[in-house]
């Protein structure tokens, strides 16, 4: 949820509140309704392999990354992408800041990890 936003009808003022806008939390999920297994199959199918043998390469890559990954954060978010693939049902991205936290901080971020710290960010399945 966001605070501090000035829906005024002005186009400019909702400009200028940008810096004061908050982030409380955000979450976006996606329920899977047949897409993913839909997507491995046509991806296993044009490497002539089996869906199974599709889904261990895509982890196997995948477990590569989380150990290589030197931060936690990273690591949690591609095993968490890792459970989705293997069983899709749902996933969801949440950020939720232990504080609201202004746009503003966000847009001024440089380091995408620390980003991440600030934010809560994590990937649920």
């Amino acid at each position: 949820h966001l605070s501090n936003i000035d829906l005024r009808d002005d186009a400019l003022s909702l400009l200028l509140s940008f810096p004061r806008i908050l982030i409380h939390e955000a979450k976006l999920s996606y329920r899977d309704d047949s897409l993913v297994p839909r997507l491995l199959r046509a991806m296993a199918e044009k490497r002539g392999i089996s869906v199974d043998s599709m889904i261990k390469e895509i982890t196997a890559e995948v477990e590569r990354g989380i150990s290589e990954e030197g931060e936690q954060i990273a690591a949690e978010a591609l095993e968490a992408f890792r459970k989705f693939l293997e069983d899709p049902e749902e996933i969801s991205l949440i950020i939720s800041p232990k504080n609201p936290l202004p746009l503003a901080r966000i847009k001024r971020a440089r380091d995408p990890a620390q980003l991440l710290r600030i934010l809560n960010f994590r990937i649920e399945t």
